[in-house]
């Protein structure tokens, strides 16, 4: 069999439609067009229509076979497929002997059919690509057996097919083990491929995207993949580790609907392993200017301990350093007031001598006086040198 019009409609609800909204709009329809009790006038061929839309869009194997290729993907199919499995109790509670009564004599009683053969289930493996465009797809069934069989059907995927969806192929498996029997049914289940690129989660698409540590701190402007080949993003200044970049409308086709899902970039800083002289000294002074603006920002000194106690250190030792050039030279104004007072003394004494020679004049006073400058002198750069030792 094969329904003449298009499910959806019959029961007046949206294609991506839950499995709850599907109940109730059949309810309520099949109560209205019940032909013991509905006065239109083509309550019984509304009600047939209604039936067997409900019987193909409840299942979810049937459904998405019947999303993929119309009602050709119901071929094979009879109207006890479609509503031999429907739960009448379910669905109109206490009224649902009537209704079962009623489809009975609208499509005749269960058949005792002969011994169907066996259902097959086999795994089909797609690309995004396929997810994202849809289209023919060639299956191979492997019946097996005394004399295993291969039958190669086409298959069509629509657009943003879930991962685990079932497609239905009426009458595709094992042959009936009896003579006129019919034949299994086939389940084909498809299934994503992974992708090096994109993580897939129903219709959105995941993606890692490396960046440097100066790229994530002042924004750059990224490439990053798509279905369809390349995108540029701009990645804020700022942009903390593992922050998620959102791009809509580039992910998956909703299934069963005209929107995409989102391409979301998870933002991943590269933190360098190693690091050339030149990079170490820029990173330690902007540690530096990171810890000098935390304190003027009265920040918690605790985790800035280290870099304080450099600091505090840096602080001492340039006060010692400038200690240390007041000593030295102070130990140099000493040094050479040491040599002028030794150099006066000698210059004192020797100048005695000539006075005794030419004036025959001996002044004990002045000889006195430069023995003393002498001696102090000497004192003086003796001070000096030891001065000197004790400073370095």
């Amino acid at each position: 069999m094969t329904v003449s019009r298009d499910c959806y409609e019959v029961l007046g609800v949206p294609r991506n439609a839950d499995t709850e909204t599907i109940k109730n709009a059949f309810r309520q329809l099949a109560r209205r067009y019940h032909p013991d009790i509905s006065t239109e006038p083509d309550a019984e061929q509304r009600f047939k229509e209604i039936a067997e839309a409900y019987g193909v869009l409840s299942d979810p194997a049937k459904r998405a076979s019947y999303d993929a290729q119309g009602s050709a993907g119901l071929a094979g199919a009879t109207t006890e497929d479609l509503w031999g499995g429907i739960d009448f109790t379910d669905i109109f509670g206490p009224g649902a002997a009537t209704f079962g009564s009623l489809f009975e004599r609208l499509f005749g009683p269960p058949a005792a059919r002969p011994q169907r053969g066996e259902d097959v289930r086999l795994d089909l493996i797609i690309s995004l690509d396929k997810v994202l465009t849809g289209g023919e797809q060639a299956v191979t069934i492997r019946r097996p057996g005394p004399w295993p069989q291969c039958a190669t059907v086409a298959i069509r995927i629509p657009p943003g097919i879930p991962d685990g969806a079932m497609l239905w192929l009426a009458g595709q498996g094992m042959p009936s083990p009896v003579p006129g029997g019919p034949p299994g049914d086939a389940y084909v289940s498809i299934r994503t491929r992974a992708d090096p690129r994109f993580a897939r989660e129903g219709a959105d698409l995941w993606y890692d995207l490396h960046v440097q540590v100066p790229d994530a701190a002042l924004g750059v402007t990224a490439a990053v993949p798509v279905l369809e080949g390349q995108a540029k993003i701009q990645v804020p200044a700022g942009t903390q580790p593992g922050s998620v970049l959102r791009v809509e409308g580039k992910g998956l086709p909703r299934y069963g609907r005209r929107s995409r899902g989102s391409l979301n970039i998870r933002v991943i800083p590269d933190v360098p392993q190693q690091l050339s002289p030149r990079q170490r000294l820029l990173y330690e002074q902007l540690r530096a200017e990171d810890a000098g603006m935390t304190s003027m920002a009265g920040g918690s000194p605790e985790p800035d301990a280290p870099r304080s106690a450099g600091r505090i250190k840096a602080s001492t030792q340039r006060r010692h350093e400038a200690g240390h050039g007041m000593i030295t030279l102070a130990l140099a104004l000493l040094l050479v007031i040491g040599i002028f007072t030794l150099a006066g003394g000698i210059t004192a004494i020797a100048g005695s001598h000539l006075l005794v020679t030419s004036a025959h004049y001996m002044p004990g006073s002045l000889r006195a006086w430069g023995w003393v400058m002498t001696i102090l002198g000497a004192a003086q750069l003796l001070a000096v040198a030891g001065l000197r030792r004790s400073v370095r």
